[in-house]
């Protein structure tokens, strides 16, 4: 039987060894209230349940920003520039895991010597190349099996840049996140979303201010007036006056 553990610095409260599986995430949001019966049409009581069943949205990389976008691999300057692009049938993979082009194709491509210079495997003649969008670095991924269900796997993603209130990792499970700010490496193509939201935002926000004319709330306008009081009232009444 586990004991409940006091918090150490940053680590959540909750079981010891036996705490909650990758997949309490699926379980857990699982809790069922009393059954709303109702009467069908062939005069039989029946289940009424209301509303349709959610779908998970498509994972794609349009609308999932920290997976990595693999639909083209670049080259890229120290400016962040792409100087080199790659389709991914020219692209192959090392054992640790980075993705490379030969030299030859870097070379046909028109890559800058120097770029080229910067990524090359002289011995293998192969040239780094990355995604598109790299992954996130704060995206984490872990495939497990169901409770008692070992014919099927899930997999579980965790933004490790934010935490819930009980301080465990924000689970990103069946969402779509079309921009973000915290991301790491930033993706700037896809954070003009969020400058184009914010924009509308304040063009609408304009609009109601002008709308509203003189009954708008003017702040600098109240900051104005709150320092002329607090001037005025030193002057005549406090210790800080001028006079002596």
């Amino acid at each position: 039987m586990s004991e409940e553990t006091e918090p150490q610095g940053d680590d959540p409260v909750g079981p010891g060894l036996d705490r909650s599986r990758v997949d309490d995430s699926v379980y857990q949001p699982f809790q069922p209230g009393p059954m709303v019966w109702g009467i069908d049409k062939d005069g039989l009581p029946s289940p009424k349940l209301e509303g349709a069943l959610p779908h998970a949205p498509p994972l794609l990389p349009e609308n999932f920003v920290c997976i990595a976008d693999t639909r083209e691999f670049v080259i890229r300057d120290r400016w962040g520039d792409v100087v080199g692009r790659f389709g991914p049938e020219m692209v192959q993979r090392s054992g640790g895991g980075a993705y490379f082009v030969t030299l030859e194709e870097a070379i046909a491509r028109g890559v800058p010597w120097v770029e080229v210079a910067r990524r090359l495997d002289w011995r293998r003649r192969r040239v780094r190349v990355e995604p598109l969008r790299p992954q996130c670095r704060f995206l984490a991924q872990q495939m497990t099996d169901f409770q008692d269900e070992t014919d099927h796997v899930m997999l579980e993603r965790l933004c490790t840049a934010r935490r819930d209130d009980e301080r465990f990792f924000v689970g990103l499970r069946d969402t779509e996140l079309y921009a973000c700010e915290l991301r790491e490496p930033r993706d700037f193509l896809t954070e003009a979303r969020i400058e184009r939201f914010n924009d509308t935002k304040i063009k609408l926000g304009r609009e109601r201010k002008e709308s509203a004319g003189e009954g708008a709330f003017d702040v600098d306008k109240a900051l104005d007036e709150a320092e002329t009081t607090a001037r005025e009232g030193l002057t005549a009444n406090s210790i800080f006056s001028d006079r002596r």
